[in-house]
């Protein structure tokens, strides 16, 4: 979302030009490449928030 907008607006080089000009060329293999590594990315991400949360709160415990 955001990160399309920015990278079109001061033409930087990036996943989120890289995807809008997939989506421009019709190249879905590079569409679903990028969304797998993004999604892929976030799930990790989330992953370690969680972990990390239990670490730094010892209230927390996770059963």
């Amino acid at each position: 979302g955001g990160l399309v907008v920015v990278e079109r607006a001061f033409n930087l080089p990036g996943l989120g030009n890289f995807l809008a000009d997939s989506v421009v060329f019709r190249d879905y293999n590079a569409i679903q490449a990028t969304l797998f590594a993004t999604a892929i990315f976030v799930t990790v991400a989330n992953l370690l928030v969680d972990l990390a949360y239990g670490w730094f709160n010892p209230r927390i415990r996770y059963q």
